[in-house]
């Protein structure tokens, strides 16, 4: 049976037939251990809200500050350059394989041109050889 007595605040109570008491207290214990455990894991609970609540607001002030702001112009400002970069390495690619085709287009005519001139220059000495095999003034 229980029975609420008028008492100091936050103190209860509770009557009951002897042949239960073991049992009841028991029960109250078990109540008490649980009920600590609850206002621990409240108390715990009640500080980590309280200080999700406090990186909130310092989170929501550096959004709505202007030091966000300059961090999104520098954000900004570094992608422009970072395209700028990349376009600029692209003409340079470009130009540097233009003109590595360019280089290689003359180098390989003047392979061709040497080749030639070497062809010339051993039919001129066969030429002179066999002119002067001919002539015998030159021998």
């Amino acid at each position: 049976m229980y029975v609420q007595l008028e008492t100091e605040e936050r103190k209860t109570f509770i009557v009951v037939k002897l042949e239960y008491a073991p049992l009841a207290y028991f029960a109250l214990r078990q109540v008490a251990v649980h009920l600590f455990k609850t206002h621990q894991t409240l108390e715990i609970k009640d500080a980590e809200t309280d200080e999700a609540v406090k990186t909130f607001n310092v989170v929501m002030a550096y959004i709505n500050g202007p030091k966000f702001q300059q961090s999104i112009n520098h954000t900004d400002r570094t992608i422009k350059d970072a395209q700028e970069t990349r376009n600029c390495l692209t003409q340079m690619r470009t130009y540097i394989n233009t003109n590595i085709d360019k280089s290689i287009k003359f180098q390989n005519s003047i392979e061709e041109n040497l080749n030639r001139a070497k062809d010339l220059i051993w039919k001129l000495r066969e030429l002179l050889n066999s002119s002067t095999s001919d002539n015998p003034d030159y021998k």
